[in-house]
């Protein structure tokens, strides 16, 4: 057999190989009409090529798996805070609140229902002295005895 690479011998059978031996071997000199050893020896090396290409394939696919599982679990990160922004607003809209339910089973979270979801925090008006947050105009309460 021509091929060096052992691997992609042992994906030819064992039965192919055996053969493939005695042709090297013990049959040398022996030819048939369009077959011998040397029809033989191209044969499985025509056969080691397509399985490297198909182990070079799984590779390939491996690593795009892994990419895609990687950005799959990002893409759901992103969609989970998404939704913890929505159900926020959405206090309040009933409707919307049931829609956003089935999604959030969807992304891997609890399903909030009607009676344990989050009231909305009244919020104060900014007075003069607040300091700014980076955040776009919140604010920050500072308590008199906080140091």
């Amino acid at each position: 057999m021509r091929s060096d690479n052992n691997e992609s011998m042992q994906e030819i059978p064992a039965p192919l190989r055996e053969l493939m031996g005695l042709f090297e071997s013990r049959l040398v000199d022996v030819r048939f009409p369009g077959i011998d050893g040397e029809t033989l020896a191209e044969a499985c090396d025509r056969l080691a090529e397509h399985c490297r290409a198909v182990d070079d394939a799984r590779q390939a696919l491996d690593e795009a798996q892994r990419a895609f599982d990687a950005e799959l679990d990002e893409v759901r990160a992103l969609g989970r805070r998404a939704l913890s922004y929505l159900e926020v607003y959405a206090q309040g809209d009933e409707a919307l609140l049931d829609d956003l339910q089935p999604i959030r089973a969807g992304l891997g979270g609890a399903a909030s229902s009607s009676k344990s979801r989050p009231t909305a925090k009244r919020r104060r008006r900014k007075k003069a002295g607040d300091p700014e947050l980076p955040l776009g105009g919140a604010t920050e309460e500072i308590s008199a005895g906080a140091a």
